[in-house]
Parts: C-alpha cells; sequence; structure tokens
C-alpha cells in the first residue's frame, strides 16, 4: 500500500544578486492512499506539480513536508539503505505525449464510470462531460 499523508515539496531558487532568494511552492498538500495493484492517473495542466509529485513517490528526491508510507514504512524519513529497497516497490508509466486525448481522440465512454467510483461525490453528468 502507498499512502502520502500532506505531501509538500518546496525549492528555494535565487531572486538575482543581492536579493533574498523566494520559496517555490511546487507541491502543497497532497495526500491519497493507493491499494497494492492499483493504478493512480494524474492528470493536470503544465506546471500543476505532477512530476514533482512522481520525484516524490519514486524516492527520488524528499518531500519538504508530510509523510510517505510505502508498505507502512515512512520512506520520507527512512534511512539510505530503506529507500532503496523502497524503490523497488514504486514504479512510474509515462504517457505517451502522442496519445493525448483531444477532440479528435474522445475519451472513452466507460470513463464516466470510474470517474465517479474514484470521486463517488461527483454526479454522472459531471463525470460524463469528460467523455464530450
Amino acid at each position: 500500500m502507498l499512502r502520502a499523508d500532506e505531501l509538500s515539496r518546496h525549492y528555494r531558487v535565487s531572486r538575482g544578486f543581492l536579493r533574498e532568494p523566494a520559496t517555490v511552492k511546487a507541491l502543497a498538500g497532497v495526500s491519497f492512499t493507493l491499494q497494492a495493484g492499483r493504478t493512480l492517473a494524474v492528470v493536470g495542466e503544465s506546471g500543476c506539480g505532477k512530476s514533482t509529485l512522481a520525484r516524490q513517490l519514486t524516492l527520488i528526491e524528499p518531500p519538504t513536508g508530510g509523510a510517505l508510507f510505502i508498505d507502512g514504512t515512512d520512506a520520507a524519513t527512512a534511512d539510505a539503505v530503506t529507500r532503496k529497497k523502497l524503490r523497488r516497490r514504486v514504479q512510474m508509466v509515462f504517457q505517451n505525449p502522442m496519445r493525448r486525448s483531444t477532440r479528435a481522440r474522445p475519451l472513452p465512454r466507460r470513463w464516466p464510470s470510474r470517474c465517479s467510483s474514484i470521486r463517488p461525490s461527483m454526479p454522472k453528468s459531471a463525470a460524463g462531460a469528460c467523455c464530450r
């Protein structure tokens, strides 16, 4: 099982000579639970934090805040040997940008039921809007 509790990632960036560095909040308060054998699709606009989240989940870089549990072990605070073992338990599958959804390639009709099963509070009419 993979569980993220309030994951966040902040980066300090230079603003130029004699200026204080700024903090970019690339990820803020992400929480979810993913059972073993299940898949999580992360979609969103460019710059919304998808890649930053992926780097946290695959233990490429540590979160600034929050907790990340992989099979009950807090990966965010684990030592290097434990993190190396945990990396084998998480896998990313990258999208093919040439197969993205467009009006010319509508999403499959079966997605509204999946949308509503992921977000039970979402009315089926709203979930079906992603297929039009």
